[in-house]
């Protein structure tokens, strides 16, 4: 037979059921968040490593590509083109003349692709130096101002760790609101939920950060988006936990102040 509701309606829920039903819940989620963070993680490590034998490379000792430098080569900027109506305004990219025959097309990444950059404020018959990797345009330089090609090395590892961080942020909350929802106590569980949202939110912010920012890859941005995100949990939830505080303190300081003729039993008369 059903169990009555205390408004005296049948019903059927059950929070030991609830519970389990969660849990069986999580473990789906988290299996499938593995599976995507194993996947793009076998495509970052590699990302990283190209990264790193690029950056760690020296100047090739003539204009001369070779397979293991990198080559600066002076080139010719024969054109300036716009695009506007991205995520961005207007984007800018180059056709430059020096590389092999004909035009090669410079198309900068981002933060480089809007008004400001070294590719919106070069001209036509500008002399430029182009950085070469594996007979790739990878950067273009103008005295201290550099700007970063799409296809870099450093770029693709940076948008490869962006993508990483999203699955890998989804199973490290998951796995927190797992081993949180496991336990006894109401408050442990409330606090490994929200931390968990916190952790799995890291993951896009970081991601839309460092798209924005960075034109290398910066794990350390993530500590600090973390770091940011539990700063304005501490600032959003203090009133609460403070109110929750003096509400309990209210509540127990008339027990404490008993005296000893309210703990004696009275007598029948």
């Amino acid at each position: 037979m059903a169990p009555m509701a205390k408004n005296g309606v049948a019903g059927t829920s059950n929070p030991a059921e609830k519970r389990k039903l969660v849990l069986l819940i999580l473990r789906l989620q988290l299996a499938i968040a593995a599976l995507m963070t194993v996947a793009v993680g076998c495509l970052v490590v590699p990302a990283l490593l190209a990264a790193h034998r690029y950056d760690s490379a020296p100047h090739c000792a003539t204009a001369t590509q070779g397979p293991d430098c990198v080559a600066l080569v002076p080139v010719t900027v024969a054109s300036v083109g716009q695009v506007t109506g991205t995520r961005s305004g207007t984007s800018y990219w180059l056709e430059l003349t020096g590389i092999g025959a004909g035009q090669t097309q410079f198309t900068p990444t981002s933060p480089d692709t809007g008004a400001g950059g070294l590719v919106s404020q070069a001209r036509q018959g500008q002399q430029l130096t182009a950085v070469l990797w594996h007979g790739d345009l990878v950067e273009v330089e103008s005295a201290d101002t550099v700007a970063v090609d799409s296809g870099s090395p450093d770029i693709q590892a940076r948008n490869w760790l962006g993508s990483f961080a999203l699955p890998l942020g989804c199973l490290l909350g998951l796995l927190i609101m797992y081993l949180g929802k496991r336990r006894p106590d109401q408050r442990g569980t409330a606090l490994a939920m929200t931390t968990g949202a916190l952790v799995i939110l890291n993951g896009p912010t970081f991601s839309i950060l460092q798209d924005g920012s960075a034109t290398r890859p910066s794990p350390l941005l993530a500590l600090a988006t973390f770091a940011g995100l539990c700063g304005l949990a501490v600032i959003v939830t203090a009133p609460w936990v403070l109110y929750a505080r003096s509400k309990r303190r209210k509540h127990h300081k008339p027990s404490a102040t008993r005296g000893p003729q309210d703990a004696m039993p009275h007598s029948r008369s």
